[in-house]
């Protein structure tokens, strides 16, 4: 329980959170090669490794492995998406599992907990700032850079719904990441709103740790979001291979 609570969606979390991963958390044993969880299937679990290591593939190729305290499988249940890499046990291994409706219970505890936090904290900015500061809003404006006006440089990446590709712009010559998502398989998906809020939320951040989307575009198939093109790879292989 400890290395769960340890683990960074769960920092913070008061004694109910406590309470669920005690009451919740299934020991299961593994053998050496046995495999856990298989890429592209549905994840109905996350996992915290007790003893043993375990050892993660992408498309048949080794990516990174994990000892005691690691925790895996958690993006399955947070995004309902499929598991991005397999997962094999390189020894004999003891796991301890929580299941998606477990920590659907602890997520809507940490909701709640999250919100609180949030109102108090909002409570003590209005009481120092005045009204007006607090309506202002920077606007989010296009970039103009025109759909057709993009030249694919190369393919960086693809995903369960579509795919990243270098683009460079026609008339700047500069280059952007262009994510063109199908619409076909969105709807399958239900995943619709999810993409409705990602723009959202992009469009409304301003940091230099936020990738920074500079135009949203679509046609009769496919959703574009034109970002910033950002060279340090793929967030999901970095965290695997730091052990994360």
């Amino acid at each position: 329980m400890k290395m769960a609570m340890d683990h960074f969606m769960f920092e913070g979390t008061h004694s109910a959170v406590r309470a669920i991963f005690a009451q919740h958390l299934k020991e299961e044993s593994f053998e050496k090669d046995s495999v856990v969880c298989r890429q592209t299937n549905m994840g109905g679990k996350l996992y915290i490794i007790d003893t043993g290591n375990v050892e993660f593939f992408i498309d048949s190729m080794p990516v990174g492995d994990q000892a005691s305290g690691g925790v895996f499988g958690e993006l399955s249940l947070v995004y309902g998406i499929e598991r991005s890499a397999t997962a094999v046990c390189l020894t004999n291994c003891v796991l301890w599992s929580l299941t998606q409706e477990d920590f659907r219970k602890i997520q809507s505890r940490l909701n709640m907990e999250a919100l609180d936090n949030s109102y108090r904290q909002a409570q003590r900015t209005l009481s120092g700032l005045a009204c007006e500061v607090l309506l202002e809003r920077l606007e989010y404006k296009q970039s103009g850079i025109m759909l057709e006006n993009l030249h694919s440089v190369s393919l960086l990446g693809r995903g369960t719904f579509g795919t990243v590709s270098l683009v460079r712009d026609k008339k700047s010559k500069k280059t952007f990441a262009l994510k063109k998502l199908g619409k076909t398989n969105l709807v399958k998906a239900k995943q619709g709103s999810r993409v409705i809020a990602e723009r959202n939320i992009l469009m409304q951040c301003h940091s230099p740790f936020v990738i920074k989307l500079h135009a949203t575009y679509q046609d009769d198939d496919s959703l574009y979001f034109l970002t910033e093109f950002v060279q340090g790879g793929d967030l999901m292989a970095y965290m695997i291979e730091q052990g994360r």
